[in-house]
């Protein structure tokens, strides 16, 4: 089960790895808000991913009791920091991660958070499901930037001063494509703008594949740190160049080669300017890093290890079972084994 598709969150960590999961012979998937039959075959094999749930109380409680009793390995899907969230913050009628078999998440650094909750948690970074096919860098006199993301106005409002002068600097060499933000397409003092309000994922994709430049900041606080570098496998799957933070994306861009780091707003005035003068420097960046995500962040070298993982939570189920009953007292068993 999933929530409604925003920003491609549920495509990225739901959609296309199950989609994937589902190409295998013998694997059968359904995506839904709902549970389907679990079918009368107990020894048939059957995974209950949970995206992104909110668990709590004497409803939530309800869920995991009905799921496990059906029969369900039960897995919380989940990609952010929780204690940040409303409605996931830690307690005691909190069930989103203590009340389920095992947790699946996108970065080391948040299952290390999420184990405090439950032990049993695995790390699949964020992946393409496929390269599309390069459609930037048709117009050598101007190169476009693309911003598209939710909640990161704390992130760029301490930026759009030089984001400003350097578009200033640069007048119609600098184009901007904005999805989503209409505060920072707001904020842009440049009439070489377009915006294009929340759109579904592919959409999202087709206007970042028509861009050069993709801007990904983050400031440096807990919550970040917790992020995947999503936005820069899906810039690199596009070929398109990336100027980002070193928080996250530090860890996987190497600078200079597969994209350009900002440390503060002086140095991302610099490096955009940089591009906008060098667009040969730009392509190449995006080349470099389309051939990392092609080597490195396909999907596809994922499907296995997934398939293995759901089939030993499977093959461990009563152990996993008997350990969410020590942690969550009311919650038996299936079949009282």
């Amino acid at each position: 089960s999933m929530l409604a598709p925003v920003g491609g969150v549920s495509h990225v960590r739901v959609v296309h790895p199950l989609v994937a999961i589902g190409s295998e012979p013998g694997i059968a998937v359904q995506l839904g808000d709902a549970a389907p039959a679990a079918g009368t075959d107990p020894e048939v094999p059957r995974i209950f991913v949970l995206h992104r749930p909110i668990l709590t109380g004497e409803g939530g409680l309800a869920v995991v009791r009905r799921l496990i009793a059906e029969g369900w390995v039960v897995v919380t899907e989940f990609d952010d920091h929780p204690d940040f969230l409303r409605d996931n913050a830690p307690g005691d009628d909190q069930f989103a991660f203590a009340g389920v078999h095992a947790v699946q998440t996108s970065t080391e650094r948040l299952a290390q958070v999420l184990r405090a909750r439950n032990p049993e948690v695995r790390v699949f970074p964020n992946a393409m499901s496929a390269l599309p096919e390069p459609r930037n860098f048709a117009d050598p006199g101007a190169l476009t930037l693309f911003f598209g993301a939710l909640n990161r106005a704390q992130d760029w409002v301490p930026l759009m001063p030089s984001i400003n002068a350097a578009a200033r600097a640069a007048g119609e060499r600098l184009r901007f494509e904005v999805v989503h933000d209409q505060a920072f397409f707001d904020a842009l003092q440049t009439p070489h703008k377009r915006f294009t309000p929340t759109c579904d994922y592919d959409r999202y994709l087709e206007l970042l594949g028509g861009c050069e430049i993709s801007l990904m900041p983050l400031r440096d606080n807990e919550f970040n740190r917790a992020k995947s570098d999503l936005k820069f496998i899906e810039a690199g799957a596009c070929r398109v160049a990336a100027l980002a933070a070193p928080v996250v994306y530090g860890g996987t861009i190497e600078d200079g080669r597969t994209g350009l780091l900002f440390a503060d707003a002086a140095e991302l005035h610099d490096r955009l300017l940089r591009l906008v003068a060098m667009p040969d420097l730009a392509r190449a960046l995006g080349d470099a890093a389309r051939a990392y995500v092609a080597g490195e962040r396909m999907l596809a070298y994922q499907v296995a290890d997934r398939i293995a993982w759901y089939r030993d939570l499977w093959r461990r189920r009563n152990e996993l079972t008997s350990a969410l009953v020590l942690r969550l007292a009311g919650i038996r068993p299936p079949g009282g084994a």
